[in-house]
């Protein structure tokens, strides 16, 4: 999704979306998260470094921007049939498990990343992951959180 910037003659400017609809100012910020939104993986990584580290050497911090987050909640019941099943299945029935954890791992990290293009970000020092289970006698969900601090680079 993409914006084209009009200038008319009296100096007046204003944007048009893809459709050709005007978009107004107030409607820009919707706009950047949406545009953040459609970032490929790979493109993302390149743009946004992630790190655990909390004070990493080798980067050189201009400004620390802010503490983001980003969740991703899934659906724990994956799991209960790892818990039902006898040693020699647990060890080949766990790659779904295995494979749901990834996918959420991947999806709130591509969040985070884009919580912090949208602050204009270089990079999200200090990456934490913590993973809590939320239930009641009917439902089981995982709550997987990832938090950092966005920072401009020098």
């Amino acid at each position: 999704m993409g914006l084209k910037r009009i200038k008319k003659p009296d100096g007046e400017i204003y944007f048009i979306d893809e459709r050709g609809h005007r978009v107004f100012s107030t409607d820009i910020e919707n706009l950047k998260d949406t545009i953040s939104r459609n970032i490929p993986d790979e493109e993302l990584q390149k743009k946004i470094l992630l790190t655990t580290e909390t004070n990493p050497i080798d980067l050189i911090i201009n400004e620390r921007l802010d503490v983001i987050s980003a969740e991703c909640v899934f659906s724990s019941d994956l799991f209960q049939d790892f818990f039902e099943s006898d040693d020699n299945e647990i060890r080949s029935g766990t790659k779904s498990a295995q494979d749901a954890l990834r996918n959420a791992r991947q999806n709130v990290l591509r969040e985070l990343r884009i919580e912090a293009i949208n602050l204009k970000a270089d990079a999200v020092i200090g990456v934490k992951l913590s993973y809590t289970e939320f239930y009641n006698k009917k439902k089981s969900m995982v709550l997987l959180l990832a938090t950092g601090t966005a920072v401009k680079l020098k």
